[in-house]
């Protein structure tokens, strides 16, 4: 991806802190003199075979990387790609209270659902902000 990247225009704007020229686990945008927010995405297929602890594990490692950036999360988008007819539905809905569950943890709050019926994949989109800027790239 990097090298896709590359190729694009760099962003001229201060407030971009930490944009996509970094191999960083987020971006990170100030809003305002003491608060930033953090956005990244994540996309797993299945690692484990237990829908429920697929989506737990789906949503720790995106949520960690809000935590690697030094923020707290505080919202996430769920995308979810789910192919019609092959799977039974019980196993989607393990796979979101998998996710819900570990986002509840971290005292993260989904926002909403989209679906993606076309093959197997979770992505979650966390958004998260750091009130004081620390170990973000352009921090450090």
């Amino acid at each position: 991806m990097g090298s896709v990247l590359s190729q694009l225009p760099q962003i001229e704007d201060p407030n971009v802190l930490v944009g996509f020229n970094t191999a960083d686990d987020a971006g990170v945008v100030k809003l305002t003199e003491d608060l930033a927010l953090i956005q990244t995405v994540d996309i797993f297929t299945p690692v484990v075979d237990d829908p429920y602890t697929y989506g737990a594990v789906v949503a720790a490692n995106s949520l960690s990387d809000v935590y690697a950036m030094g923020g707290k999360p505080i919202c996430a988008l769920n995308i979810m790609g789910f192919p019609q007819g092959k799977f039974d539905l019980s196993v989607m809905v393990d796979i979101l209270k998998g996710a819900y569950d570990k986002a509840k943890e971290a005292r993260t709050y989904y926002q909403r659902q989209r679906d993606e019926i076309r093959t197997v994949g979770v992505r979650i989109s966390p958004s998260g902000e750091n009130r004081h800027q620390r170990q973000c790239a352009a921090g450090r």
